[in-house]
């Protein structure tokens, strides 16, 4: 143990307690380690790695732990740091032999927070060493990597910071204590630790934000797995008032579906999306709000799909058939192959969506969904593959679809050929019989395909004439009475949103025989580059056409926005998206966040370079009003700061000279230059220009050793 020695100035211990003791004994880096630990467990208590109760318990072990070893650091029994070593081992070699077959490492994530948790609950109890200290801050680390790789949205950087800003001080308060300990041992005088002992510290932090935002940069994008945390759970199992029908409270009470329906050309009442009812009336005006629903985790975009109409009257889309079949089975639910799903090529797409508002108990998914996890022991399946639960969907629930995507090109579509002729009669009667519609509708299509060979090309033309001749706007003017709603959009207003945009793209390619329907859903919403998840917002709520193709069956067409086809590349890289969200979500910030940084800069210069000039200043007054006797110390001053040994304070200039001799200059010459700065500083008469120069030529000796 160090002793402090009398009249040593430790500058900030004052203020940060007792970090001239070295780094393993002071109570400031114990306590700093220990809140690494807890904001770690808080961590990852928030991405459900550890239950609430689970990490309370942990953080509460870890403080018995750490205060044990601290008092007991001297006289620790050796039987607690054989049982912490046993302890340890058979955690690891049980993790190892649990999870040794897991197929992906994404599953690993939650059971190794688990495990690196508890070893660090058992270490903190055999914490003495310097290097165990650094192991916990090491650990803490770990914990809160794996806790932000299962994060689900960008308020984890507030734990982050948190625990940033912990790990920093805790660095540089062992720094400053172990700097401290040095200059106890050294000999001669101990200069203040200043700015400078915490720069190890914040340039450590600095090389890790570095390195970190360049892996950011240039890692790629995570892959569907099978193998996710958090795949499914539901906080309550509330059923429906009816078992297979659909509910949607986000609506209201009064709607038969769950919902309350807008006015006669009036607006939508709620958040909630008006499509996800029974009927979708495309007279009602108005777009739900900025509200986040929910969060998908899925490695490429794609409409998050929930049902379909295909009974059209002119105004109002209606099921025609809501029959629907039970499927059981255990997790997950197997959904069965509907005979219009040709058995073709497909991609896997797996999905995980977690829900923040309440909304309707319609399973969302991409396109044919083949296996469901979700805590239910069954489903509904209506004949177009809508997917219903028998419960509530509450915020809170998660749920993972397992889609078979098939495999879609603009090449693929076209071998379909003219599916007015090649679709199945079952289909043609249902989705190719003639809609309601205007004759000048009618002509109108004839016109745009005329020509088109395939029915992809037909739907491109028809696509590109929209594009051309309407706009999207949600500042629509009201549907008038008994008005027919396609004929409306494309020759008197001509502007619309995606209801009416899209419903005309299905009645006009239903007047030449294409099977097609009206789909309505979510869009993919906005990529957040931090967690890889897709923000899906109320605002998102989509309708789009659908049309059948053999060779792939049902697929997503919509004039409004380009649509990811299942050949096209996912996104390569996790930074995908960066600019547009910072954008999107910090860029009014960007100014102030600017010129507070400026500002600091500026502040950081500012308290840098005051000391150093204000000492160089002095120096040069000094210097300019100095006696030769002055000038000469000066010199051997800065000889001997040069090699190690500066000059203390209240330390006389012969007492410095035999200080250098018994240090770092043991050399007999200092003896005649100190006797002539004396006599010349304080004796009747200045010392003669022999004697000076003499001084100064063995001065330049001794510079000339110290370089």
């Amino acid at each position: 143990m160090s002793t402090r020695v009398p009249g040593a100035r430790l500058g900030w211990s004052a203020l940060v307690g007792d970090l001239g003791r070295p780094s393993e004994r002071s109570r400031t880096v114990r306590v700093l380690v220990f809140l690494a630990l807890a904001i770690s467990v808080g961590a990852a208590s928030t991405t459900d790695a550890i239950s609430a109760s689970g990490a309370l318990a942990a953080v509460l072990a870890m403080a018995l732990g750490s205060v044990v070893a601290g008092r007991r650091r001297d006289d620790l029994h050796a039987w607690i740091a054989v049982g912490v070593t046993a302890v340890t081992v058979v955690l690891v070699a049980r993790f190892m032999t649990t999870h040794l077959s897991v197929a992906t490492p994404a599953e690993l994530r939650a059971p190794l927070a688990q495990l690196l948790i508890t070893m660090e609950c058992c270490r903190t109890f055999a914490m003495r060493t310097r290097r165990e200290l650094r192991f916990a801050l090491s650990s803490s680390s770990a914990m809160v990597a794996v806790a932000a790789s299962m994060s689900l949205s960008f308020t984890f950087i507030v734990p982050l910071t948190g625990w940033a800003i912990v790990v920093a001080a805790a660095i540089a308060a062992a720094h400053r204590s172990d700097l401290r300990e040095r200059m106890d041992h050294a000999d001669g005088p101990r200069a203040r630790p200043g700015v400078r002992s915490i720069l190890p510290a914040v340039v450590g932090i600095a090389l890790a934000g570095i390195v970190g935002i360049g892996v950011f940069l240039i890692v790629p994008a995570a892959k569907s797995s099978r193998f996710l945390a958090n795949i499914a759970h539901l906080p309550r199992s509330t059923p429906v008032p009816r078992q297979g029908d659909l509910s949607n409270p986000s609506l209201g009470a009064n709607n038969p579906s769950g919902g309350t329906e807008g006015p006669e050309g009036g607006q939508a009442q709620t958040f909630g999306y008006f499509g996800f009812s029974k009927t979708l009336d495309t007279g009602v005006r108005g777009r739900p709000d900025d509200t986040l629903v929910m969060r998908v985790r899925s490695s490429t975009p794609d409409f998050w799909r929930g049902q379909s109409f295909d009974l059209w009257d002119g105004r109002t889309w209606t099921m025609s058939d809501e029959r629907t079949r039970v499927l059981a089975g255990g997790s997950p639910i197997q959904v069965s192959v509907l005979p219009d799903d040709p058995p073709v090529r497909s991609d896997e797409l797996i999905q995980t969506y977690f829900l923040e508002t309440s909304g309707p108990n319609v399973i969302f998914g991409a396109a044919r969904p083949s296996q469901v996890y979700i805590p239910q022991a069954a489903l509904f399946q209506l004949q177009d593959g809508t997917l219903r639960t028998g419960v509530e969907l509450e915020a809170g629930s998660i749920y993972t679809v397992v889609s078979q995507r098939p495999y879609a090109t603009p090449q693929r579509l076209r071998s379909s050929g003219d599916t007015a002729e090649t679709a199945p009669e079952a289909l043609q009667v249902r989705y190719g019989a003639m809609p309601v519609a205007t004759r000048r509708v009618v002509d109108l299509t004839e016109q745009l395909v005329q020509g088109q060979p395939t029915t992809y090309d037909k739907v491109m033309a028809i696509q590109d004439w929209m594009g051309k001749n309407t706009k999207y706007s949600v500042d629509i003017p009201p549907l008038p009475p008994t008005t027919d709603a396609v004929d409306q959009f494309l020759f008197v207003d001509r502007v619309g949103f995606c209801e009416q945009i899209a419903t005309s793209l299905v009645v006009m390619l239903r007047s030449q025989g294409i099977p097609a329907r009206l789909a309505v859903g979510y869009a993919a919403g906005e990529r957040n580059p931090f967690t890889g998840l897709y923000e899906v917002r109320a605002k998102d709520a989509h309708a789009w056409a659908e049309v059948y193709f053999p060779s792939v069956g049902w697929q997503a067409f919509d004039p409004t926005a380009s649509v990811p086809l299942s050949g096209d590349p996912p996104p390569d890289a996790a930074r995908v998206g960066l600019g547009t969200y910072l954008n999107a979500h910090f860029g009014r910030y960007v100014r102030p966040v600017a010129a507070l940084l400026a500002g600091l800069v500026a502040l950081g210069l500012f308290a840098a370079l005051w000391r150093p000039t204000r000492a160089f200043v002095a120096r040069r007054r000094r210097r300019a009003n100095a006696t030769w006797a002055e000038l000469t110390l000066i010199r051997l001053e800065a000889i001997g700061t040069k090699l190690g040994r500066p000059r203390g304070t209240g330390e006389t200039a012969r007492e410095y000279a035999r200080a250098l001799q018994r240090t770092v200059l043991p050399d007999e010459r200092f003896t005649p230059i100190i006797d002539a700065m004396e006599r010349d500083a304080y004796g009747p008469l200045p010392v003669d220009d022999e004697e000076r120069l003499q001084a100064t030529r063995m001065l330049d000796e001794l510079a000339e050793v110290s370089r």
